[in-house]
């Protein structure tokens, strides 16, 4: 871990604990939902301020960009009562971060016996989730939720296996 990995650590771990500690004490409350985008903004201008060499660095500054525009359309903007749901917005933003790490874990990414076993145990994961919320799920909203699965364990995988 570099100089700037550990500065980066230092300053926002304790940021993350503040959210979570605020979120289960405050659940829904407006400050809360302030504070939280404003750490998610903070993230993303810091990684376009930090030098870029790769390919990689770049899509995971795209993927921030639309992490930051999902949590502004999912959390951020229940607070300005729009009286319109931007929640599609925010699952496609999400949905874009993914594949841009998924582009950028591509680099030195292979299958072998390791890489099986990985993707094995996190579909395994997976299927006890969706089991857990297939009650709740019907039409649109579970194709989806298959869908955003198989992005998400996909991209996890490509992510421990490079």
């Amino acid at each position: 871990m570099n100089d700037t990995q550990k500065a980066l650590i230092a300053a926002y771990l304790p940021q993350v604990f503040l959210v979570a500690a605020l979120d289960d004490l405050y659940p829904e409350a407006a400050v809360v939902k302030y504070v939280k985008y404003a750490i998610i903004v903070s993230y993303f201008l810091v990684a376009l301020i930090l030098k870029k060499k790769h390919r990689e660095q770049k899509l995971m500054v795209l993927a921030l960009m639309f992490a930051m525009l999902a949590d502004f359309f999912l959390v951020f903007s229940t607070t300005l009562h729009l009286g319109v749901s931007l929640w599609l917005y925010g699952v496609l933003s999400f949905f874009l971060a993914y594949v841009c790490l998924i582009i950028a874990y591509q680099k030195r990414f292979s299958i072998g016996k390791r890489e099986l076993y990985v993707a094995v145990s996190i579909a395994a994961l997976a299927a006890l989730v969706l089991i857990t919320l297939l009650p709740y799920l019907h039409g649109t909203m579970l194709f989806g939720a298959v869908l955003f699965a198989v992005v998400l364990c996909y991209m996890t995988w490509s992510a421990v296996c490079t």
